[in-house]
């Protein structure tokens, strides 16, 4: 299922910076996908950062189909001043999986309807509660997808984050839980400087 344009937008993309200037990427530079928190803060999973460097990376928010330069809004992009790990991920079991990348320079949420802020839920939601994934991931087992995809639809609260996902079909895919990690977050935005009210979520 695709999403609309400016239809979930603290989505970001997590690419490698290419020597050839482009408005498009592509497969091989995307890392990860990402949510943004704070508008110099992007929450992600941990793989496929564990040997990148703050300056080889670039993330991309506004974003909704990767090759169109005609969009209702122009994507902004950052440069990323620091990447935390969590200090106990481990690779081989993805246990630890999350990751935040903190930018050079905020996002501008200005005059930009498809830039924005998510919650992040300190605790998991009731049994039931219908969820939703978003990214630029498999539009199916043969491809992947040039447009922002969702995979249902409900409140703007971020519970989960994919940290991997084997590509056959009926494949399940790992989550990592966000809300056991609430504390972690919180330290980290302290340690820079940045409090929680961006992200904190009020039923």
């Amino acid at each position: 299922m695709l999403a609309d344009f400016g239809e979930y937008p603290w989505m970001v993309a997590i690419i490698k910076k290419s020597d050839t200037p482009s408005t498009q990427w592509s497969d091989k530079d995307y890392l990860n996908g990402g949510t943004l928190i704070h508008t110099s803060v992007v929450l992600t999973s941990s793989y496929g950062l564990e040997k990148i460097k703050p300056n080889e990376i670039k993330c991309r928010a506004g974003e909704w189909h990767k090759t169109a330069e005609d969009e209702d809004y122009v994507h902004q992009e950052r440069n990323v001043r620091r990447i935390v790990i969590h200090k106990d991920y481990f690779k081989d079991s993805f246990y630890n999986a999350i990751s935040m990348v903190f930018l050079e320079q905020p996002f501008d949420l200005n005059d930009a309807p498809h830039v924005g802020v998510a919650c992040v839920g300190p605790t998991l939601p009731e049994p039931g509660t219908k969820c939703f994934g978003t990214g630029w991931g498999m539009s199916a087992v043969s491809g992947k997808s040039d447009i922002l995809k969702k995979d249902d639809s409900t409140r703007y609260v971020l519970y989960g984050m994919s940290a991997f996902r084997i590509h056959e079909e009926g494949a399940p895919c790992a989550y990592v839980k966000v809300p056991a990690f609430y504390d972690w977050i919180g330290e980290r935005m302290g340690e820079e400087g940045f409090n929680s009210s961006t992200y904190t979520y009020v039923p």
